[in-house]
Parts: C-alpha cells; structure tokens; sequence
C-alpha cells in the first residue's frame, strides 16, 4: 500500500508542477487514509503499518516533488539562455539553493539506510556464526589436543 501511497504523490507532485490544481483531491485521499486508520485502530487497536510514513508522504510529498521539479526546470531554462514560466516566481539563486538541498537531504537519508542495511547483515552474519559450534565436534580415533 505504501508504494501505491508514494506513486500517488509523486504523481500528483508532477500535476502541481504542470500547473494543475489537484489540491482538492489530495485533501480527499488524506481524509480517506485518515479514516481507514481510525477503523483500523477501533476495529484492530493498532494504526496500519506505515501509517505515519504514508500520512506525511501524501501531506509533504507533492509539495516537495513540485519544487523540485519546478526549480529543476526553471534552473535548466536558465542555463540554456530560455525564459522561464512567469508562474514560477522563484529567485534565481534560491531555486538552486533548494535543489541542491533537496540532493543533499535524500544522499542524508540514503546514507543513513545504507549504515542500518550494513549492521543488519553483519547482525545476520553474527547470528549465524553463533548457530556453529566454537569447539570441533570429536570425532572417533583422533586424541583431543
């Protein structure tokens, strides 16, 4: 469910970009998802897996992918000497600015999924070295040391 939650966002991000409003609809699924996780947790006690991830990803991402997208766009017509979308009234150098920290926030969150991917195998491989046996098992005919 969470990457159907992710395609829609990133879809709608693209659609806020393009310059077509879709606000209402994003509030709608917002409410949907908001509902289902209050059945949830009447009927099950516990909130869907992922609620908090999928609630800001549908709040948080459209917005973000549309500043990304729009930035991006606005920094390329620049360079190649193009006017840009009057609707886009960004700065010349703060549309830059949030690229470039949009690149270095998802490296961060990269980064970070990378160290916990690591320690989770080496807890793997640490967990299995356990399950061997440290003292050679004996076999018949040989002395032990």
């Amino acid at each position: 469910m969470i990457r159907i939650v992710v395609g829609f966002a990133v879809l709608a991000g693209l659609l806020l970009a393009l310059g077509i409003d879709i606000g209402e609809l994003i509030f709608l699924v917002l409410v949907l998802l908001v509902v289902i996780g209050g059945f949830s947790l009447i009927i099950l006690q516990k909130l869907p897996r992922h609620f908090i991830a999928m609630f800001s990803a549908l709040a948080l991402g459209p917005c973000l992918i549309s500043s990304i997208v729009r930035t991006g766009a606005q920094s390329l017509l620049a360079q190649f000497g193009l006017a840009p979308n009057p609707s886009w009234n960004f700065p010349r150098w703060s549309g830059l600015a949030l690229l470039l920290f949009a690149a270095g926030v998802s490296f961060i969150a990269y980064c970070i999924l990378a160290a916990r991917r690591r320690r989770e195998r080496a807890q793997t491989e640490v967990r299995g070295a356990e399950r061997t046996p440290l003292v050679p098992q004996h076999i018949d005919g040989e002395e032990l040391i």
